[in-house]
């Protein structure tokens, strides 16, 4: 059976890691803010660098072009 000491050591690492990724995700928004981007955009880049994944990120940025170029939306509202 698991241990008290190792629930509350999980625990604090679950705490650690959530305040880190608040803090990472109020940078991201305030930056994506500061230089007129989409918050969601810049974090999903700032990932695939991080994981050296830009040809994934490229792929899925040009596949998102591409279905705008065809013609976006249909009902007279404009793309976010």
């Amino acid at each position: 059976m698991i241990s008290q000491n190792v629930i509350e050591e999980l625990e604090r690492g679950y705490e650690i890691a959530k305040a880190a990724t608040d803090g990472f995700n109020e940078s991201v928004k305030a930056q994506a803010e500061l230089h007129n981007l989409d918050a969601v955009a810049l974090r999903q880049f700032i990932a695939a660098r991080f994981k050296d994944k830009i040809g994934d990120y490229r792929k899925r940025a040009d596949d998102a072009q591409m279905l705008l170029d065809l013609g976006g939306m249909t009902d007279g509202r404009e793309a976010a």
